[in-house]
């Protein structure tokens, strides 16, 4: 008889296969698995009793490498169908005679529609003969699956065996327990399958009925187990259910000093490029992918020109997304990272985007993120097709500016670099980038226009508006100094020269009166008897001459 589960848990079906026993009585392949291989084999893979252990009864396990020769591949398929989130584990090993053998086991997971896409790929290498190994996958949302195990024989007399397989959440199982909803789910009393957190709304912990409402002013994350407060100038969507930048405007500080760069991105709401690489079928053939970035909210919804969908019906978010020939669109990236300022020759900033799908390279379930690098370059422009010469503006008299460029590249297993080299990478242009130059003074007036300065790399912003003045007042350089400002530093200039001549002025009849002074004592003389008889004495004598006379009046 079964039992109720109670709200808050759920009666999670599973396909279970502790050991192979029935399986093997049956003389054959159970339903949805599918043997083959390729090279020289009889029985790609079969039914091989052994003894797990000491004092443990023999069991049976389904196995492959007895009856393949050296290089022959073997391959085991398997096909389920989950009705919820689940994942698949199971147990295997390695048998072999002597050192460790250099074939392996690649087991995969490979979604078969279109819509949420997943895939799942990693080796299995032995470690000890005999001893048995588990291994447990990645969440694996709703659908139809292929779970494919790959063997490369390359010893003789090396066999590998699976031992056990569950598959949680497979439509045809059953439900051995009550299993407890995992943070970011909520299960309703009576249910076969958690239900994930509604949009803005959250579940932080196991066995949650029913799912919280996230604050004002946060998002629920991605996996609906908490809420976040957005980055620095972004603010969450209608939904709460990502971040995106208020207006499309970054501000960011500048390395090593206080002041700051203002960026508008406004006209990057999606940046597109079409690359060639690696098909997901047989991962030789090169073809052409289409790669998309939104630098300013989701591109859920958005549109490539010719009308097709990007990264359509994607479970969460996406801000960047890689769509390759014969396979379904991948996501990069459901939330921003980071966003830093970098100062060097050519000032540019670079945006963080992670937690985007399984990585199929990744050993331990990494997540594709992706790094977009803006490059400024004010004579590189993006208004309008690649085909076409973007109008010049009206007034400029730089170059004709072209199109964006967008190079996509391979940052290490699982993560993506974009650089984009265009104009509106570059900061805001502000006051202090332009000079002026004066028109041509008509009836006491005359123009004052604003020009970018040379070497000045920024782009938009608001340049101060052409204005009309007067001549009189402005006969203006294009140093900046006006007649106002040079006749204010002559008369400080002649203020102080004449201050200088005072000064002398000053000093010199000093000086003078002194000398008057020390001859009028001497031409009084001393009238008290000195012992010495050779001190001159005062005496009488003729009137001075006329020169002598000037030189005491002074």
């Amino acid at each position: 008889r079964c039992q109720p589960c109670a709200a808050g848990t759920a009666a999670v079906k599973q396909l279970a296969w502790p050991h192979f026993e029935e399986m093997a009585k049956s003389s054959g392949m159970p339903p949805d698995f599918r043997a083959s291989c390729t090279g020289a084999c009889v029985d790609a893979w079969y039914y091989q009793d052994y003894t797990p252990g000491q004092g443990m009864p023999p069991s049976t396990m389904l196995a492959t490498g007895k009856s393949l020769s050296v290089n022959s591949v073997s391959i085991l398929t398997f096909s389920v169908e989950l009705y919820t989130t689940g994942n698949v584990s199971f147990e295997y090993m390695f048998v072999f005679p002597g050192p460790l053998p250099n074939g392996h086991v690649s087991f995969e997971i490979k979604k078969l529609d279109q819509i949420n896409p997943f895939q799942f790929s990693g080796d299995l290498f032995p470690d000890t003969s005999g001893e048995a190994q588990r291994f447990t996958g990645p969440a694996m949302p709703q659908g139809l699956y292929q779970l494919v195990w790959t063997y490369r024989k390359a010893t003789e007399d090396a066999v590998y065996g699976l031992r056990s397989l569950v598959v949680t959440g497979a439509t045809s199982g059953g439900a051995p327990a009550c299993v407890p909803c995992a943070p970011g789910m909520y299960c309703p009393p009576l249910t076969d399958q958690p239900h994930p957190c509604p949009t803005g709304a959250f579940a932080s912990s196991f066995g949650q009925s029913e799912c919280a409402p996230c604050p004002r002013g946060t998002v629920a994350s991605s996996d609906r187990s908490r809420c976040n407060r957005c980055p620095s100038q972004m603010v969450p969507d209608t939904t709460q259910s990502y971040c995106m930048l208020q207006n499309c405007r970054y501000r960011l500080r500048k390395p090593g000093n206080s002041s700051t760069w203002d960026y508008d991105l406004s006209s990057f709401t999606l940046v597109s490029t079409a690359k060639g690489q690696v098909s997901i079928e047989d991962r030789t053939k090169q073809v052409s992918a289409m790669y998309h970035v939104g630098l300013c909210s989701s591109i859920e919804g958005a549109s490539t020109p010719d009308g097709d969908d990007v990264c359509p019906q994607r479970p969460q978010p996406s801000f960047a997304c890689q769509s390759l020939e014969g396979g379904p669109p991948v996501s990069l990236g459901s939330e921003i990272a980071s966003i830093l300022a970098v100062d060097d020759d050519n000032p540019h900033m670079v945006i963080t985007f992670r937690d985007g799908d399984v990585c199929p390279e990744s050993h331990d379930f990494a997540r594709y993120s992706v790094s977009v690098e803006l490059i400024c370059a004010p004579e590189v422009h993006s208004s309008g097709p690649a085909d076409e010469e973007p109008p010049v503006p009206d007034g400029s008299t730089g170059p004709i500016l072209r199109p964006t460029k967008v190079d996509v590249s391979m940052d290490g297993t699982c993560s993506f670099r974009f650089v984009v080299t265009a104009a509106q990478a570059c900061p805001l242009c502000r006051n202090d980038s332009y000079y002026f130059g004066l028109g041509e003074c008509r009836n006491g007036r005359q123009t004052k226009t604003y020009f970018l300065r040379p070497g000045v790399k920024c782009f938009g912003g608001t340049p101060p508006r052409v204005q009309v003045v007067s001549c009189s007042m402005s006969m203006e350089v294009e140093l900046g100094f006006n007649v106002f400002t040079l006749t204010v530093l002559l008369v400080i200039g002649v203020v102080g020269a004449l201050f200088a001549a005072l000064f002398m002025v000053v000093q010199r009849h000093t000086q003078l009166v002194n000398r008057y002074q020390a001859l009028t004592v001497s031409r009084a003389g001393d009238a008290t008897p000195h012992e010495d008889e050779d001190t001159p004495r005062l005496n009488s004598v003729p009137c001075a001459r006329d020169d002598e006379a000037e030189e005491l009046n002074l």
